[in-house]
């Protein structure tokens, strides 16, 4: 079932994690944060060695008609600030937090809000974990 060893999942996410999150250098932490980005990487779905990672669906989005209209999808690394401005207009992040928390992930993995609804549970749970690196 695993393509990776735990060891070597945990030792390769705890590399790309330090790079975003200093606070996050010692393998507890990361087991404690990223849970599922090292299942992910155990599996062979998640390859963070790219500059930017992407996530292999391990149930892909389909159209109305049964084909497949999302099999992965690419992080962006990086919001810059107006970034966070585009992707915050039209809202008070005060009163509406989910909201705004929503519209960054689907700013990072470049997909509509309304996609987050199709991303199978265990996908987005990958996806949550990771994007909290990039806000």
């Amino acid at each position: 079932m695993y393509k990776v060893s735990e060891e070597v999942a945990v030792k390769e996410v705890l590399e790309f994690v330090v790079k975003y999150n200093r606070k996050a250098n010692d393998v507890d932490k990361v087991l404690d944060l990223y849970p599922d980005v090292v299942e992910a990487v155990k599996l062979g779905n998640l390859n963070l060695s790219s500059e930017n990672p992407v996530l292999k669906l391990q149930d892909p989005i389909k159209n109305s008609d049964g084909d497949i209209a999302v099999e992965e999808v690419s992080f962006k690394t990086r919001m810059k600030p107006s970034d966070h401005r585009r992707v915050s207009k039209g809202i008070d992040v005060s009163k509406d937090q989910l909201l705004f928390g929503h519209r960054c992930v689907a700013f990072i993995i470049d997909q509509e809000v309304a996609m987050l609804d199709k991303i199978e549970r265990e996908d987005y749970k990958v996806i949550d974990q990771l994007s909290t690196l990039f806000i």
